[in-house]
């Protein structure tokens, strides 16, 4: 459990999924792509979550080498300061982490 706790993606609070490559991207603040999650052909947007295809897209310029990294919490926690997003990164998972982006540790 505590893996899928870890790198799962909750689809809308009712199931979770878990990607296994995109469960080795690192989190950032300060990300370098986002995730989508394709739709089905059918079925509503739940349905398409839950057996969809997650895909990265580069949110920024990169050049080879720069490390691929995204927001595991989303949009509100990117707005967040310092300390409110430290106090839910270090909650997060089976374990929490500390984060160590340019963002965190300037």
């Amino acid at each position: 459990f505590g893996i899928l706790k870890t790198n799962g993606f909750s689809c809308d609070g009712k199931a979770w999924g878990l990607w296994l490559t995109i469960s080795f991207v690192n989190h950032s603040c300060a990300p370098t792509a986002h995730y989508v999650i394709t739709q089905k052909e059918e079925g509503s947007a739940s349905n398409a979550r839950r057996g969809g295809t997650m895909l990265l897209r580069a949110a920024r310029d990169m050049k080879s080498g720069d490390e691929v990294t995204f927001e595991y919490f989303g949009a509100r926690h990117a707005m967040m300061d310092l300390a409110q997003r430290r106090e839910i990164t270090e909650k997060h998972g089976a374990e929490g982490f500390r984060c160590g982006c340019e963002r965190c540790s300037w």
